[in-house]
């Protein structure tokens, strides 16, 4: 049976202490742009230039902190969390937060109940976000219509004490997609096949909402599927991120092939800007400038590299770009590459020196699968809209 819920990029959630007698094979919950009016962090006063230029600098910090973890070799223990255990004793009231708590029994009914809670230290974000706190076993539930819910027992979360970074005021929390032991998608498991997909709409769509998918419902079908190999990128023997390969990128009739050194692209919903490792950069944006034919602007405006005056007296067309992966040739829409900004056509791919990320601009109006378990991605067109 299918089930919607509701669910925020940046999630809250309520526990209970009574589960549905079965699991459903697959199930479904909104998922509301971070920006959007129905969402608790909608600021009405901001623009869609200024969500665009707080994205792209967010992107640009966010990768050149990864790159100074891969940078530090050995050094990477920074990104792994440090675990004390501790007991810490409840009160009786707040035992519903808990599956783990022994039950009270006749003769100690005033003995406070004890929850296993460990001292969570955690530099896990590439931004270099960090949080402490308490970590503990729960039981995660999706609420559903009809008063219908998806449970999962003894799920690990963490409760951040002391949160320094991008953290938004008004969270209750942030979920992890990746590939590491105490991400959502691992814990759940074998529970969703160890797969799910999601839908990104444009930002100019941020008052609709689409489908966060898990296990069977997330499956994709039809003619138009493409498929590629995933690959899990680890840090310090961890696995943390997804990872594709790259072929080369064609630009209008020009195709700008990779090399082995840069074919490996991290795939991140979370990642706005797509970056490329500076070499194929250079490569591919000399490929766009020929293809569009006008000069881009001298001095552009931060934080974006390339960008062209639509009012020229050259004028010019937007080149259609395919990302051409192993076994999948992959349309880009030209508003997951090009954006407006501050009256320019700017192209939403920059570069780094050692990183390259499959960013969320270039995934939106695709219904995107990971089925990590068979070890691959799919991509096929959708309207992330409706």
């Amino acid at each position: 049976m299918l089930k919607f819920c509701s669910f925020f990029l940046i999630f809250s959630f309520t526990t209970f202490l009574s589960l549905p007698p079965t699991l459903p094979s697959g199930f479904s919950t909104d998922l509301i742009h971070h920006n959007s009016p129905l969402s608790p962090f909608y600021k009405p006063f901001k623009t869609p230039a200024q969500y665009l230029r707080d994205a792209a600098f967010a992107s640009i910090s966010c990768v050149n902190q990864l790159q100074k973890l891969e940078e530090e070799g050995d050094e990477k223990d920074n990104i792994v969390s440090t675990v004390v255990t501790s007991e810490v004793a409840i009160d009786k009231k707040l035992l519903s937060l808990t599956q783990e708590t022994p039950p009270h029994t006749k003769k100690s009914p005033a003995v406070p109940a004890f929850v296993r809670l460990w001292s969570l230290v955690l530099l896990a974000y590439g931004d270099q976000s960090t949080s402490s706190g308490d970590i503990a076993t729960d039981t995660f539930t999706f609420n559903c219509n009809a008063g219908e819910v998806v449970s999962f027992p003894r799920y690990v979360f963490g409760c951040g004490h002391r949160n320094v970074g991008k953290y938004p005021k008004r969270g209750a929390g942030l979920i992890g997609l990746g590939a590491g032991p105490e991400s959502l998608i691992s814990q759940l498991g074998d529970k969703i096949s160890r797969r799910f997909s999601y839908c990104l709409f444009p930002f100019d769509s941020v008052n609709s909402t689409s489908k966060f998918k898990f296990g069977d419902d997330a499956i994709l079908t039809g003619h138009k599927v493409v498929s590629t190999p995933l690959v899990l990128k680890s840090f310090q023997s961890v696995p943390t991120f997804y990872e594709l390969n790259l072929e080369g990128i064609r630009v209008g009739n020009k195709t700008v092939l990779t090399k082995q050194t840069e074919a490996g692209i991290i795939i991140d919903s979370g990642t706005t800007l797509t970056i490329l490792k500076s070499s194929f950069y250079h490569n591919v944006a000399a490929a766009v400038k020929e293809a569009i034919g006008a000069d881009p602007e001298p001095n552009p405006p931060e934080p974006f590299t390339l960008c062209w005056n639509p009012n020229s007296s050259y004028g010019f067309t937007l080149p259609e770009m395919v990302f051409q992966f192993t076994d999948a040739d992959l349309v880009i829409k030209n508003y997951g590459i090009f954006a407006p900004y501050e009256g320019l056509v700017c192209m939403l791919i920059e570069e780094n020196p050692t990183i390259s990320i499959f960013g969320s601009m270039v995934q939106v109006d695709m219904q995107v699968e990971y089925n990590i378990q068979e070890g691959k991605v799919s991509f096929a067109p959708a309207n992330c809209s409706n």
